[in-house]
């Protein structure tokens, strides 16, 4: 087996770096000053004669070694580390090539308009350990926020670069506002199938229009012409996984022979997906033809089959509420991991020649969800380049609140699905305020 090394300082930041070079600076000259000691008392014990000449010679020079060590410890020492001190960031203080590359919205008028809808308090009070007060203003965690979901910085690196402050008043900050996220807005996307069941019909026009422009470019338009009595489909579902760290690694107390969790190979296996070779967390989504994310639920175990997570979450029975009182009922979509039920469907297996047809329609089609997903993990870097703590419950809710800042952003913006499809999404005030 291939044993690869990693650089401890490869995913340092800047203060880390730093005090690990002072620790490992001070550490030298400490154990050099200590053999210096010891060889200072031997020096002294022994007996200046012809016979001990040479042990004593010697000894002497690994004095002379150690001094010199000792100096250029001293002489190198890194100097203090001062944290910049930068003020507090406004949306004003933003140029539009900062709001898209930094924050991921086009300009600073969308930004406006999100921090609005959002409702995040003006002022914002976080008492830290000791009971001590922080006072942050509103556009300031916000920025903060969308800064980090956008980057994947660590908060060591955004408060050294960018922000300002400690990283642990941060911490505290982007626990408040992951989880305010949830609380106010999680129901946007945690269940808000009933929001949309009256736009279901509009939904299946647009779908069995763009079935029956493909149909045409496929040669099909002989054989195939969809209407509603042949398509019911009003959206499409999907799961996608999200890399996260090895669950119980590392030392259960500091020290270099410290024991691991017992449970440690466990816990790593239950959430090690042998397709993926990785170890992730799945969520599962359910997008409408605009882009818009309808329920977006989670976290399973990558081990997990999609069939599995469908009928834990109950897609099937909450589609079948939310049309209770309609009189046309409407599926959703899947690949072949799904199971057919009333309200969810999947290629046909088996297929006759009409359905081998719609099979290859259908799931050119259903491509529209995977662009979901690849502008959910394109615009929010925290879910590529941070691994998720599946144990963390802050964590585990941040692939919420990136469907959240997603349908946000397809409510401004559109995007691919809404144009394929020519189906506008809400507006972004009408969406946050269902």
């Amino acid at each position: 087996m291939e044993l690869r090394l990693r650089n401890p300082q490869s995913r340092m930041s800047t203060r880390q770096r730093h005090e690990a070079s002072s620790s490992l600076t001070r550490m030298t000259a400490l154990q050099s000053e200590r053999r210096l000691s010891e060889l200072v008392l031997i020096h002294n014990l022994m007996d200046v004669d012809d016979d001990d000449a040479e042990d004593v010679q010697l000894i002497e020079n690994l004095m002379v070694v150690e001094l010199t060590t000792i100096q250029k410890c001293t002489y190198f020492t890194p100097a203090p580390f001062h944290r910049p001190v930068i003020h507090s960031r406004t949306i004003d203080d933003l140029n539009d090539s900062e709001c898209l590359i930094n924050y991921r919205f086009p300009n600073k008028e969308q930004l406006r308009r999100l921090f609005q809808v959002l409702q995040i308090p003006l002022l914002l009070e976080i008492r830290d350990a000791s009971g001590k007060s922080h006072v942050f203003q509103g556009e300031e965690v916000f920025l903060f926020s969308l800064y980090r979901m956008a980057s994947g910085s660590t908060l060591e690196d955004i408060s050294s670069h960018v922000f300002g402050r400690d990283p642990t008043q941060w911490s505290r900050v982007w626990t408040w506002f992951v989880k305010f996220m949830v609380q106010e807005h999680g129901h946007l996307v945690l269940n808000s199938l009933p929001f949309f069941a009256d736009h279901f019909d509009s939904y299946n026009d647009k779908i069995i229009k763009e079935l029956n422009m493909s149909s045409r470019q496929f040669g099909f338009e002989d054989d195939v012409h969809y209407t509603k009595e042949l398509c019911n489909v009003c959206a499409f579902v999907d799961c996608s996984i999200f890399l996260c760290s090895r669950a119980g690694s590392g030392p259960t107390e500091p020290g270099p022979v410290a024991p691991r969790t017992p449970e440690a190979y466990e816990l790593q296996q239950s959430v090690y997906t042998g397709h993926k070779q990785r170890h992730a967390i799945k969520y599962e989504a359910t997008v409408a033809p605009n882009g818009m994310i309808m329920s977006f639920h989670g976290p399973y175990s990558a081990r997990r089959h999609d069939a599995f997570v469908t009928a834990h979450y109950d897609l099937n029975g909450k589609l079948g509420e939310a049309q209770a009182n309609s009189p046309i009922k409407f599926v959703a979509y899947g690949d072949r991991a799904y199971v057919n039920d009333v309200f969810v469907k999947k290629p046909h297996f088996f297929p006759t020649p009409f359905e081998k047809k719609e099979n290859l329609l259908m799931c050119s089609l259903r491509q529209s969800i995977e662009h979901t997903f690849g502008l959910l993990k394109m615009k929010w870097g925290i879910l590529r380049k941070l691994k998720l703590d599946a144990r963390r419950d802050t964590d585990k809710l941040i692939p919420l609140v990136a469907s959240l800042l997603t349908n946000a952003y397809v409510c401004l913006n559109y995007g691919l699905v809404a144009e394929r499809f020519d189906c506008i999404p809400p507006r972004l005030e009408a969406y946050f305020s269902m």
